[in-house]
Parts: structure tokens; sequence; C-alpha cells
């Protein structure tokens, strides 16, 4: 979250400063939010059906409804909806609804494989269509810009940081949970 808010505050102070990165990182930016939010509206239609089956000679899509989260969903619809906004900034935000923390229900949703599997992917995929272009953006500009030490050199080493942590992270619950 902190590395969101730190690019867009670069998006919309210090990349101005330099007209060739305005556009571009803008552009990141907004690329970051309509997959992050379009990633989120999949995941949850996933959750809510225990097949997905596409036929593709015929083009025919099934759903059968997964009956645990549709009763979780209409218990806990506020939740949800808001782990869907949040995860506007960073995807695996909807991983905390499966998390059971403090043991309360409201965190204990009924997510299936598929779904992780898609939060799992679907965040790596982030990695090169937003995190490399937003951090290119940001070193491009602490490389041109004249200002020695300032937020822009603060939050590219924080992205950079937070890159790499999420990926590593990634790898190893991909050992864990994804190998069998």
């Amino acid at each position: 979250m902190f590395r969101f808010i730190t690019f867009t505050i670069f998006v919309f102070s210090d990349s101005q400063s330099i007209q060739i990165l305005s556009k571009p990182s803008t552009i990141f930016l907004v690329a970051s939010i309509i997959y992050n939010f379009f990633m989120a509206f999949l995941i949850m239609c996933f959750a809510a059906s225990v097949k997905f089956h596409i036929y593709l000679t015929l083009l025919i899509m099934s759903w059968v409804p997964n009956e645990d989260f549709i009763k979780w969903f209409s218990k806990y619809g506020r939740v949800a909806a808001s782990f869907v906004l949040l995860s506007i900034i960073q995807i695996d935000t909807l991983k905390m609804l499966k998390s059971r923390i403090g043991g309360l229900e409201h965190f204990n949703a009924p997510l299936s494989d598929k779904s992780l599997k898609i939060i799992f992917w679907g965040s790596w995929f982030s990695l090169f269509l937003t995190e490399i272009p937003q951090l290119i953006t940001q070193i491009l500009y602490v490389n041109f810009s004249i200002v020695e030490f300032d937020l822009a050199l603060l939050s590219t080493i924080v992205s950079s940081l937070a890159i790499l942590s999420n990926k590593v992270s990634k790898l190893i619950m991909k050992r864990t949970y994804f190998i069998k």
C-alpha cells in the first residue's frame, strides 16, 4: 500500500517536472488500477462458482454455484466489497478474505483453489504490467532530476524493496501451496 501511495504522489508531483515521464507514469498508474479492479472482479466471480468450463469448440461457459461462498458473501458482502476496493491497490489484498484473522468469520471466505491461483498468477502478471514499468519510470526520474535526495528517490528505494519482498514471498507461496 505504501508503494502505491508513494507512486501516486510521484505521478501527481515529481513526474510533472520532467515532461517525458509525465504521461507514461500516469498511464502506468491508471493501468495498474484498472488491471487490479478487473482481476478482483474476476476472482469474485470465480469464488462464486465451483466449476468454470470453457469449451473452446463451442465457446460455452457453464457455472456451478459455490453455495458456501454465496452464503458467506450474502452475510459479509460489505467486507468483500471493501476488500475488492482495496485490491485496486494490490490484488493480493483479496487473500485477506481467507486469512482467518482473529478467528473472525468475516475473514474466512470459502475461496476456491482456482480463485487463489488467479490471485497468485494475477499478481505475477501485475509485476510485468505495472510494477516494473512504475519502477523504471521512477529510476528514470531519479537519473534525470537535479535534486539529489527527495521523495522520488525514497519512493524508488521503497518500490524496489517492496517488489523484491513481494515476489520472494510469492515464490515461497508457490512452492508451499501449488506444488503437489
